[in-house]
């Protein structure tokens, strides 16, 4: 592993074990550097990353679903429910004001084919209006996201769901029904080529599976006119989506095995069982971790080495989900990007295990985790989306221009919380 920016104030090597008087040291130096000091909008939502300007040519200034569900997740960590409520009503809001693109989808399931026609998953995070640039908007595993996290936070207490939010989300599972989305070929996570991803299936049916178990438990009726949810509807889409998972640990077989975005199906979204989870930290593990970072998956070209002497800056982040040819020749083998995000998945599962059970192993291997995630701040302290080799000809790993990342900033955070709770515990010497 490279020196990370902790060397200054933190001398190598990093402990084997944290104790709170280490994380102590740690929360201080995330102070000073502002490492998790996330950017939000006076409404709530997040820009991906918040040193882009608004005229910025990567897009990065807008707003994601996904990443805004990942980042309220964290806030839901560190207990600012506060935080949480704001960005949860303002994505509601938005849901309502483009209620229509799940309307006609529901009525006409063939507009899913044309993904400029489903709910659009980026957008303008200041005025919640849409883009108007063509985008791989067929996503299903961001719609998932955005129906789990307010429901799951409902079930847990930590939330209360008004008539508003009945209103954005009872079209959710008709949208769902509409596009099989078990079987629906999206973009996925990275917003690439279309194919059936185990990924985004998990994070509908964990959707689904928290939305029964709210109205399992008397919660809110979510209907608007003629539009009901009703727990049989429920429990026919959730059957297909755990048949669909059957193939796990691999992301969408025969097309891509081993793809990191199954992570999230452990955390955030709890949607599979220990002995599944189990075979997908191995499958990602041993298939897609590098000295860097992790790889999403093998054959990944988006900023393959080179990338800034291929594409000009408005190239780099264009919508290759229908022409991933273009860019896949220009990946030499093993040049992928190494992603910043995983490693702070990979030390929540093992801590979240590791407080479950109380094996020395997973505690070990949550520090494990944790220190790599440290080693890849930048010298300034900052969360970076991912490295990648700038020159070939040198085959130096160099961060890329989304400095911090607030989906990277948001899983640090959160690997930093449960470092804490299992320093807590009283087994860390």
């Amino acid at each position: 592993m490279r020196n990370g920016a902790l060397m200054p104030e933190y001398p190598e090597p990093l402990p084997g074990r944290f104790t709170l008087a280490d994380l102590d040291r740690l929360d201080a130096f995330f102070q000073q550097r502002g490492t998790l000091a996330i950017g939000v909008k006076n409404n709530g939502l997040f820009a991906a990353s918040p040193s882009q300007t608004r005229e910025a040519a990567s897009g990065y200034q807008n707003t994601w679903l996904r990443d805004t569900i990942m980042v309220a997740n964290y806030f839901r960590e560190s207990g600012d429910r506060t935080a949480v409520s704001r960005t949860l009503k303002t994505l509601a809001n938005y849901f309502c004001l483009h209620r229509t693109r799940f309307l006609r989808i529901i009525e006409e399931p063939a507009l899913r084919a044309t993904p400029g026609e489903r709910p659009h998953v980026r957008f303008d995070g200041d005025t919640l209006r849409e883009i108007h640039q063509h985008w791989a908007h067929a996503q299903n595993d961001a719609l998932g996201y955005a129906l789990w996290l307010p429901l799951a936070m409902a079930n847990a207490g930590q939330y209360e769901l008004d008539e508003f939010d009945a209103r954005a989300y009872c079209v959710f599972p008709a949208y769902f029904e509409a596009i099989r989305y078990w079987e629906d070929p999206d973009s996925g996570h990275w917003e690439e080529e279309e194919a059936v991803h185990n990924s985004s299936v998990g994070a509908v049916l964990a959707a689904l599976e928290q939305l029964r178990r709210y109205i399992q438990g008397g919660g809110r009726a979510f209907r608007e006119a003629d539009m009901e949810v009703s727990p049989r509807q429920l429990d026919s889409l959730i059957q297909a989506g755990r048949e669909r998972l059957r193939s796990l640990p691999d992301e969408s077989p025969p097309h891509r095995l081993a793809d990191a975005a199954v992570l999230f199906l452990i955390y955030p979204l709890e949607v599979v069982d220990r002995t599944e989870a189990g075979e997908i930290v191995r499958h990602v593990v041993t298939q897609l971790q590098g000295e860097h970072g992790i790889r999403r998956y093998r054959g990944d070209s988006y900023w393959c080495q080179d990338y800034k002497k291929h594409f000009p800056p408005e190239g780099r982040t264009a919508d290759f989900s229908r022409r991933m040819e273009e860019r896949n020749r220009l990946l030499q083998p093993g040049m992928e990007a190494q992603w910043c995000l995983f490693d702070p998945v990979l030390s929540v599962i093992h801590g979240r295990w590791f407080l479950e059970t109380g094996e020395e192993a997973c505690f070990e291997r949550q520090a494990y985790y944790f220190r790599r995630s440290l080693s890849q701040l930048t010298p300034a302290g900052q969360c970076p989306e991912l490295y990648y080799v700038e020159d070939s000809r040198e085959g130096k790993y160099v961060p890329n221009d989304h400095v911090p990342l607030a989906w990277t900033q948001a899983n640090l955070g959160a690997a930093f919380e449960y470092m804490r709770r299992s320093a807590r515990r009283g087994m860390a010497p």
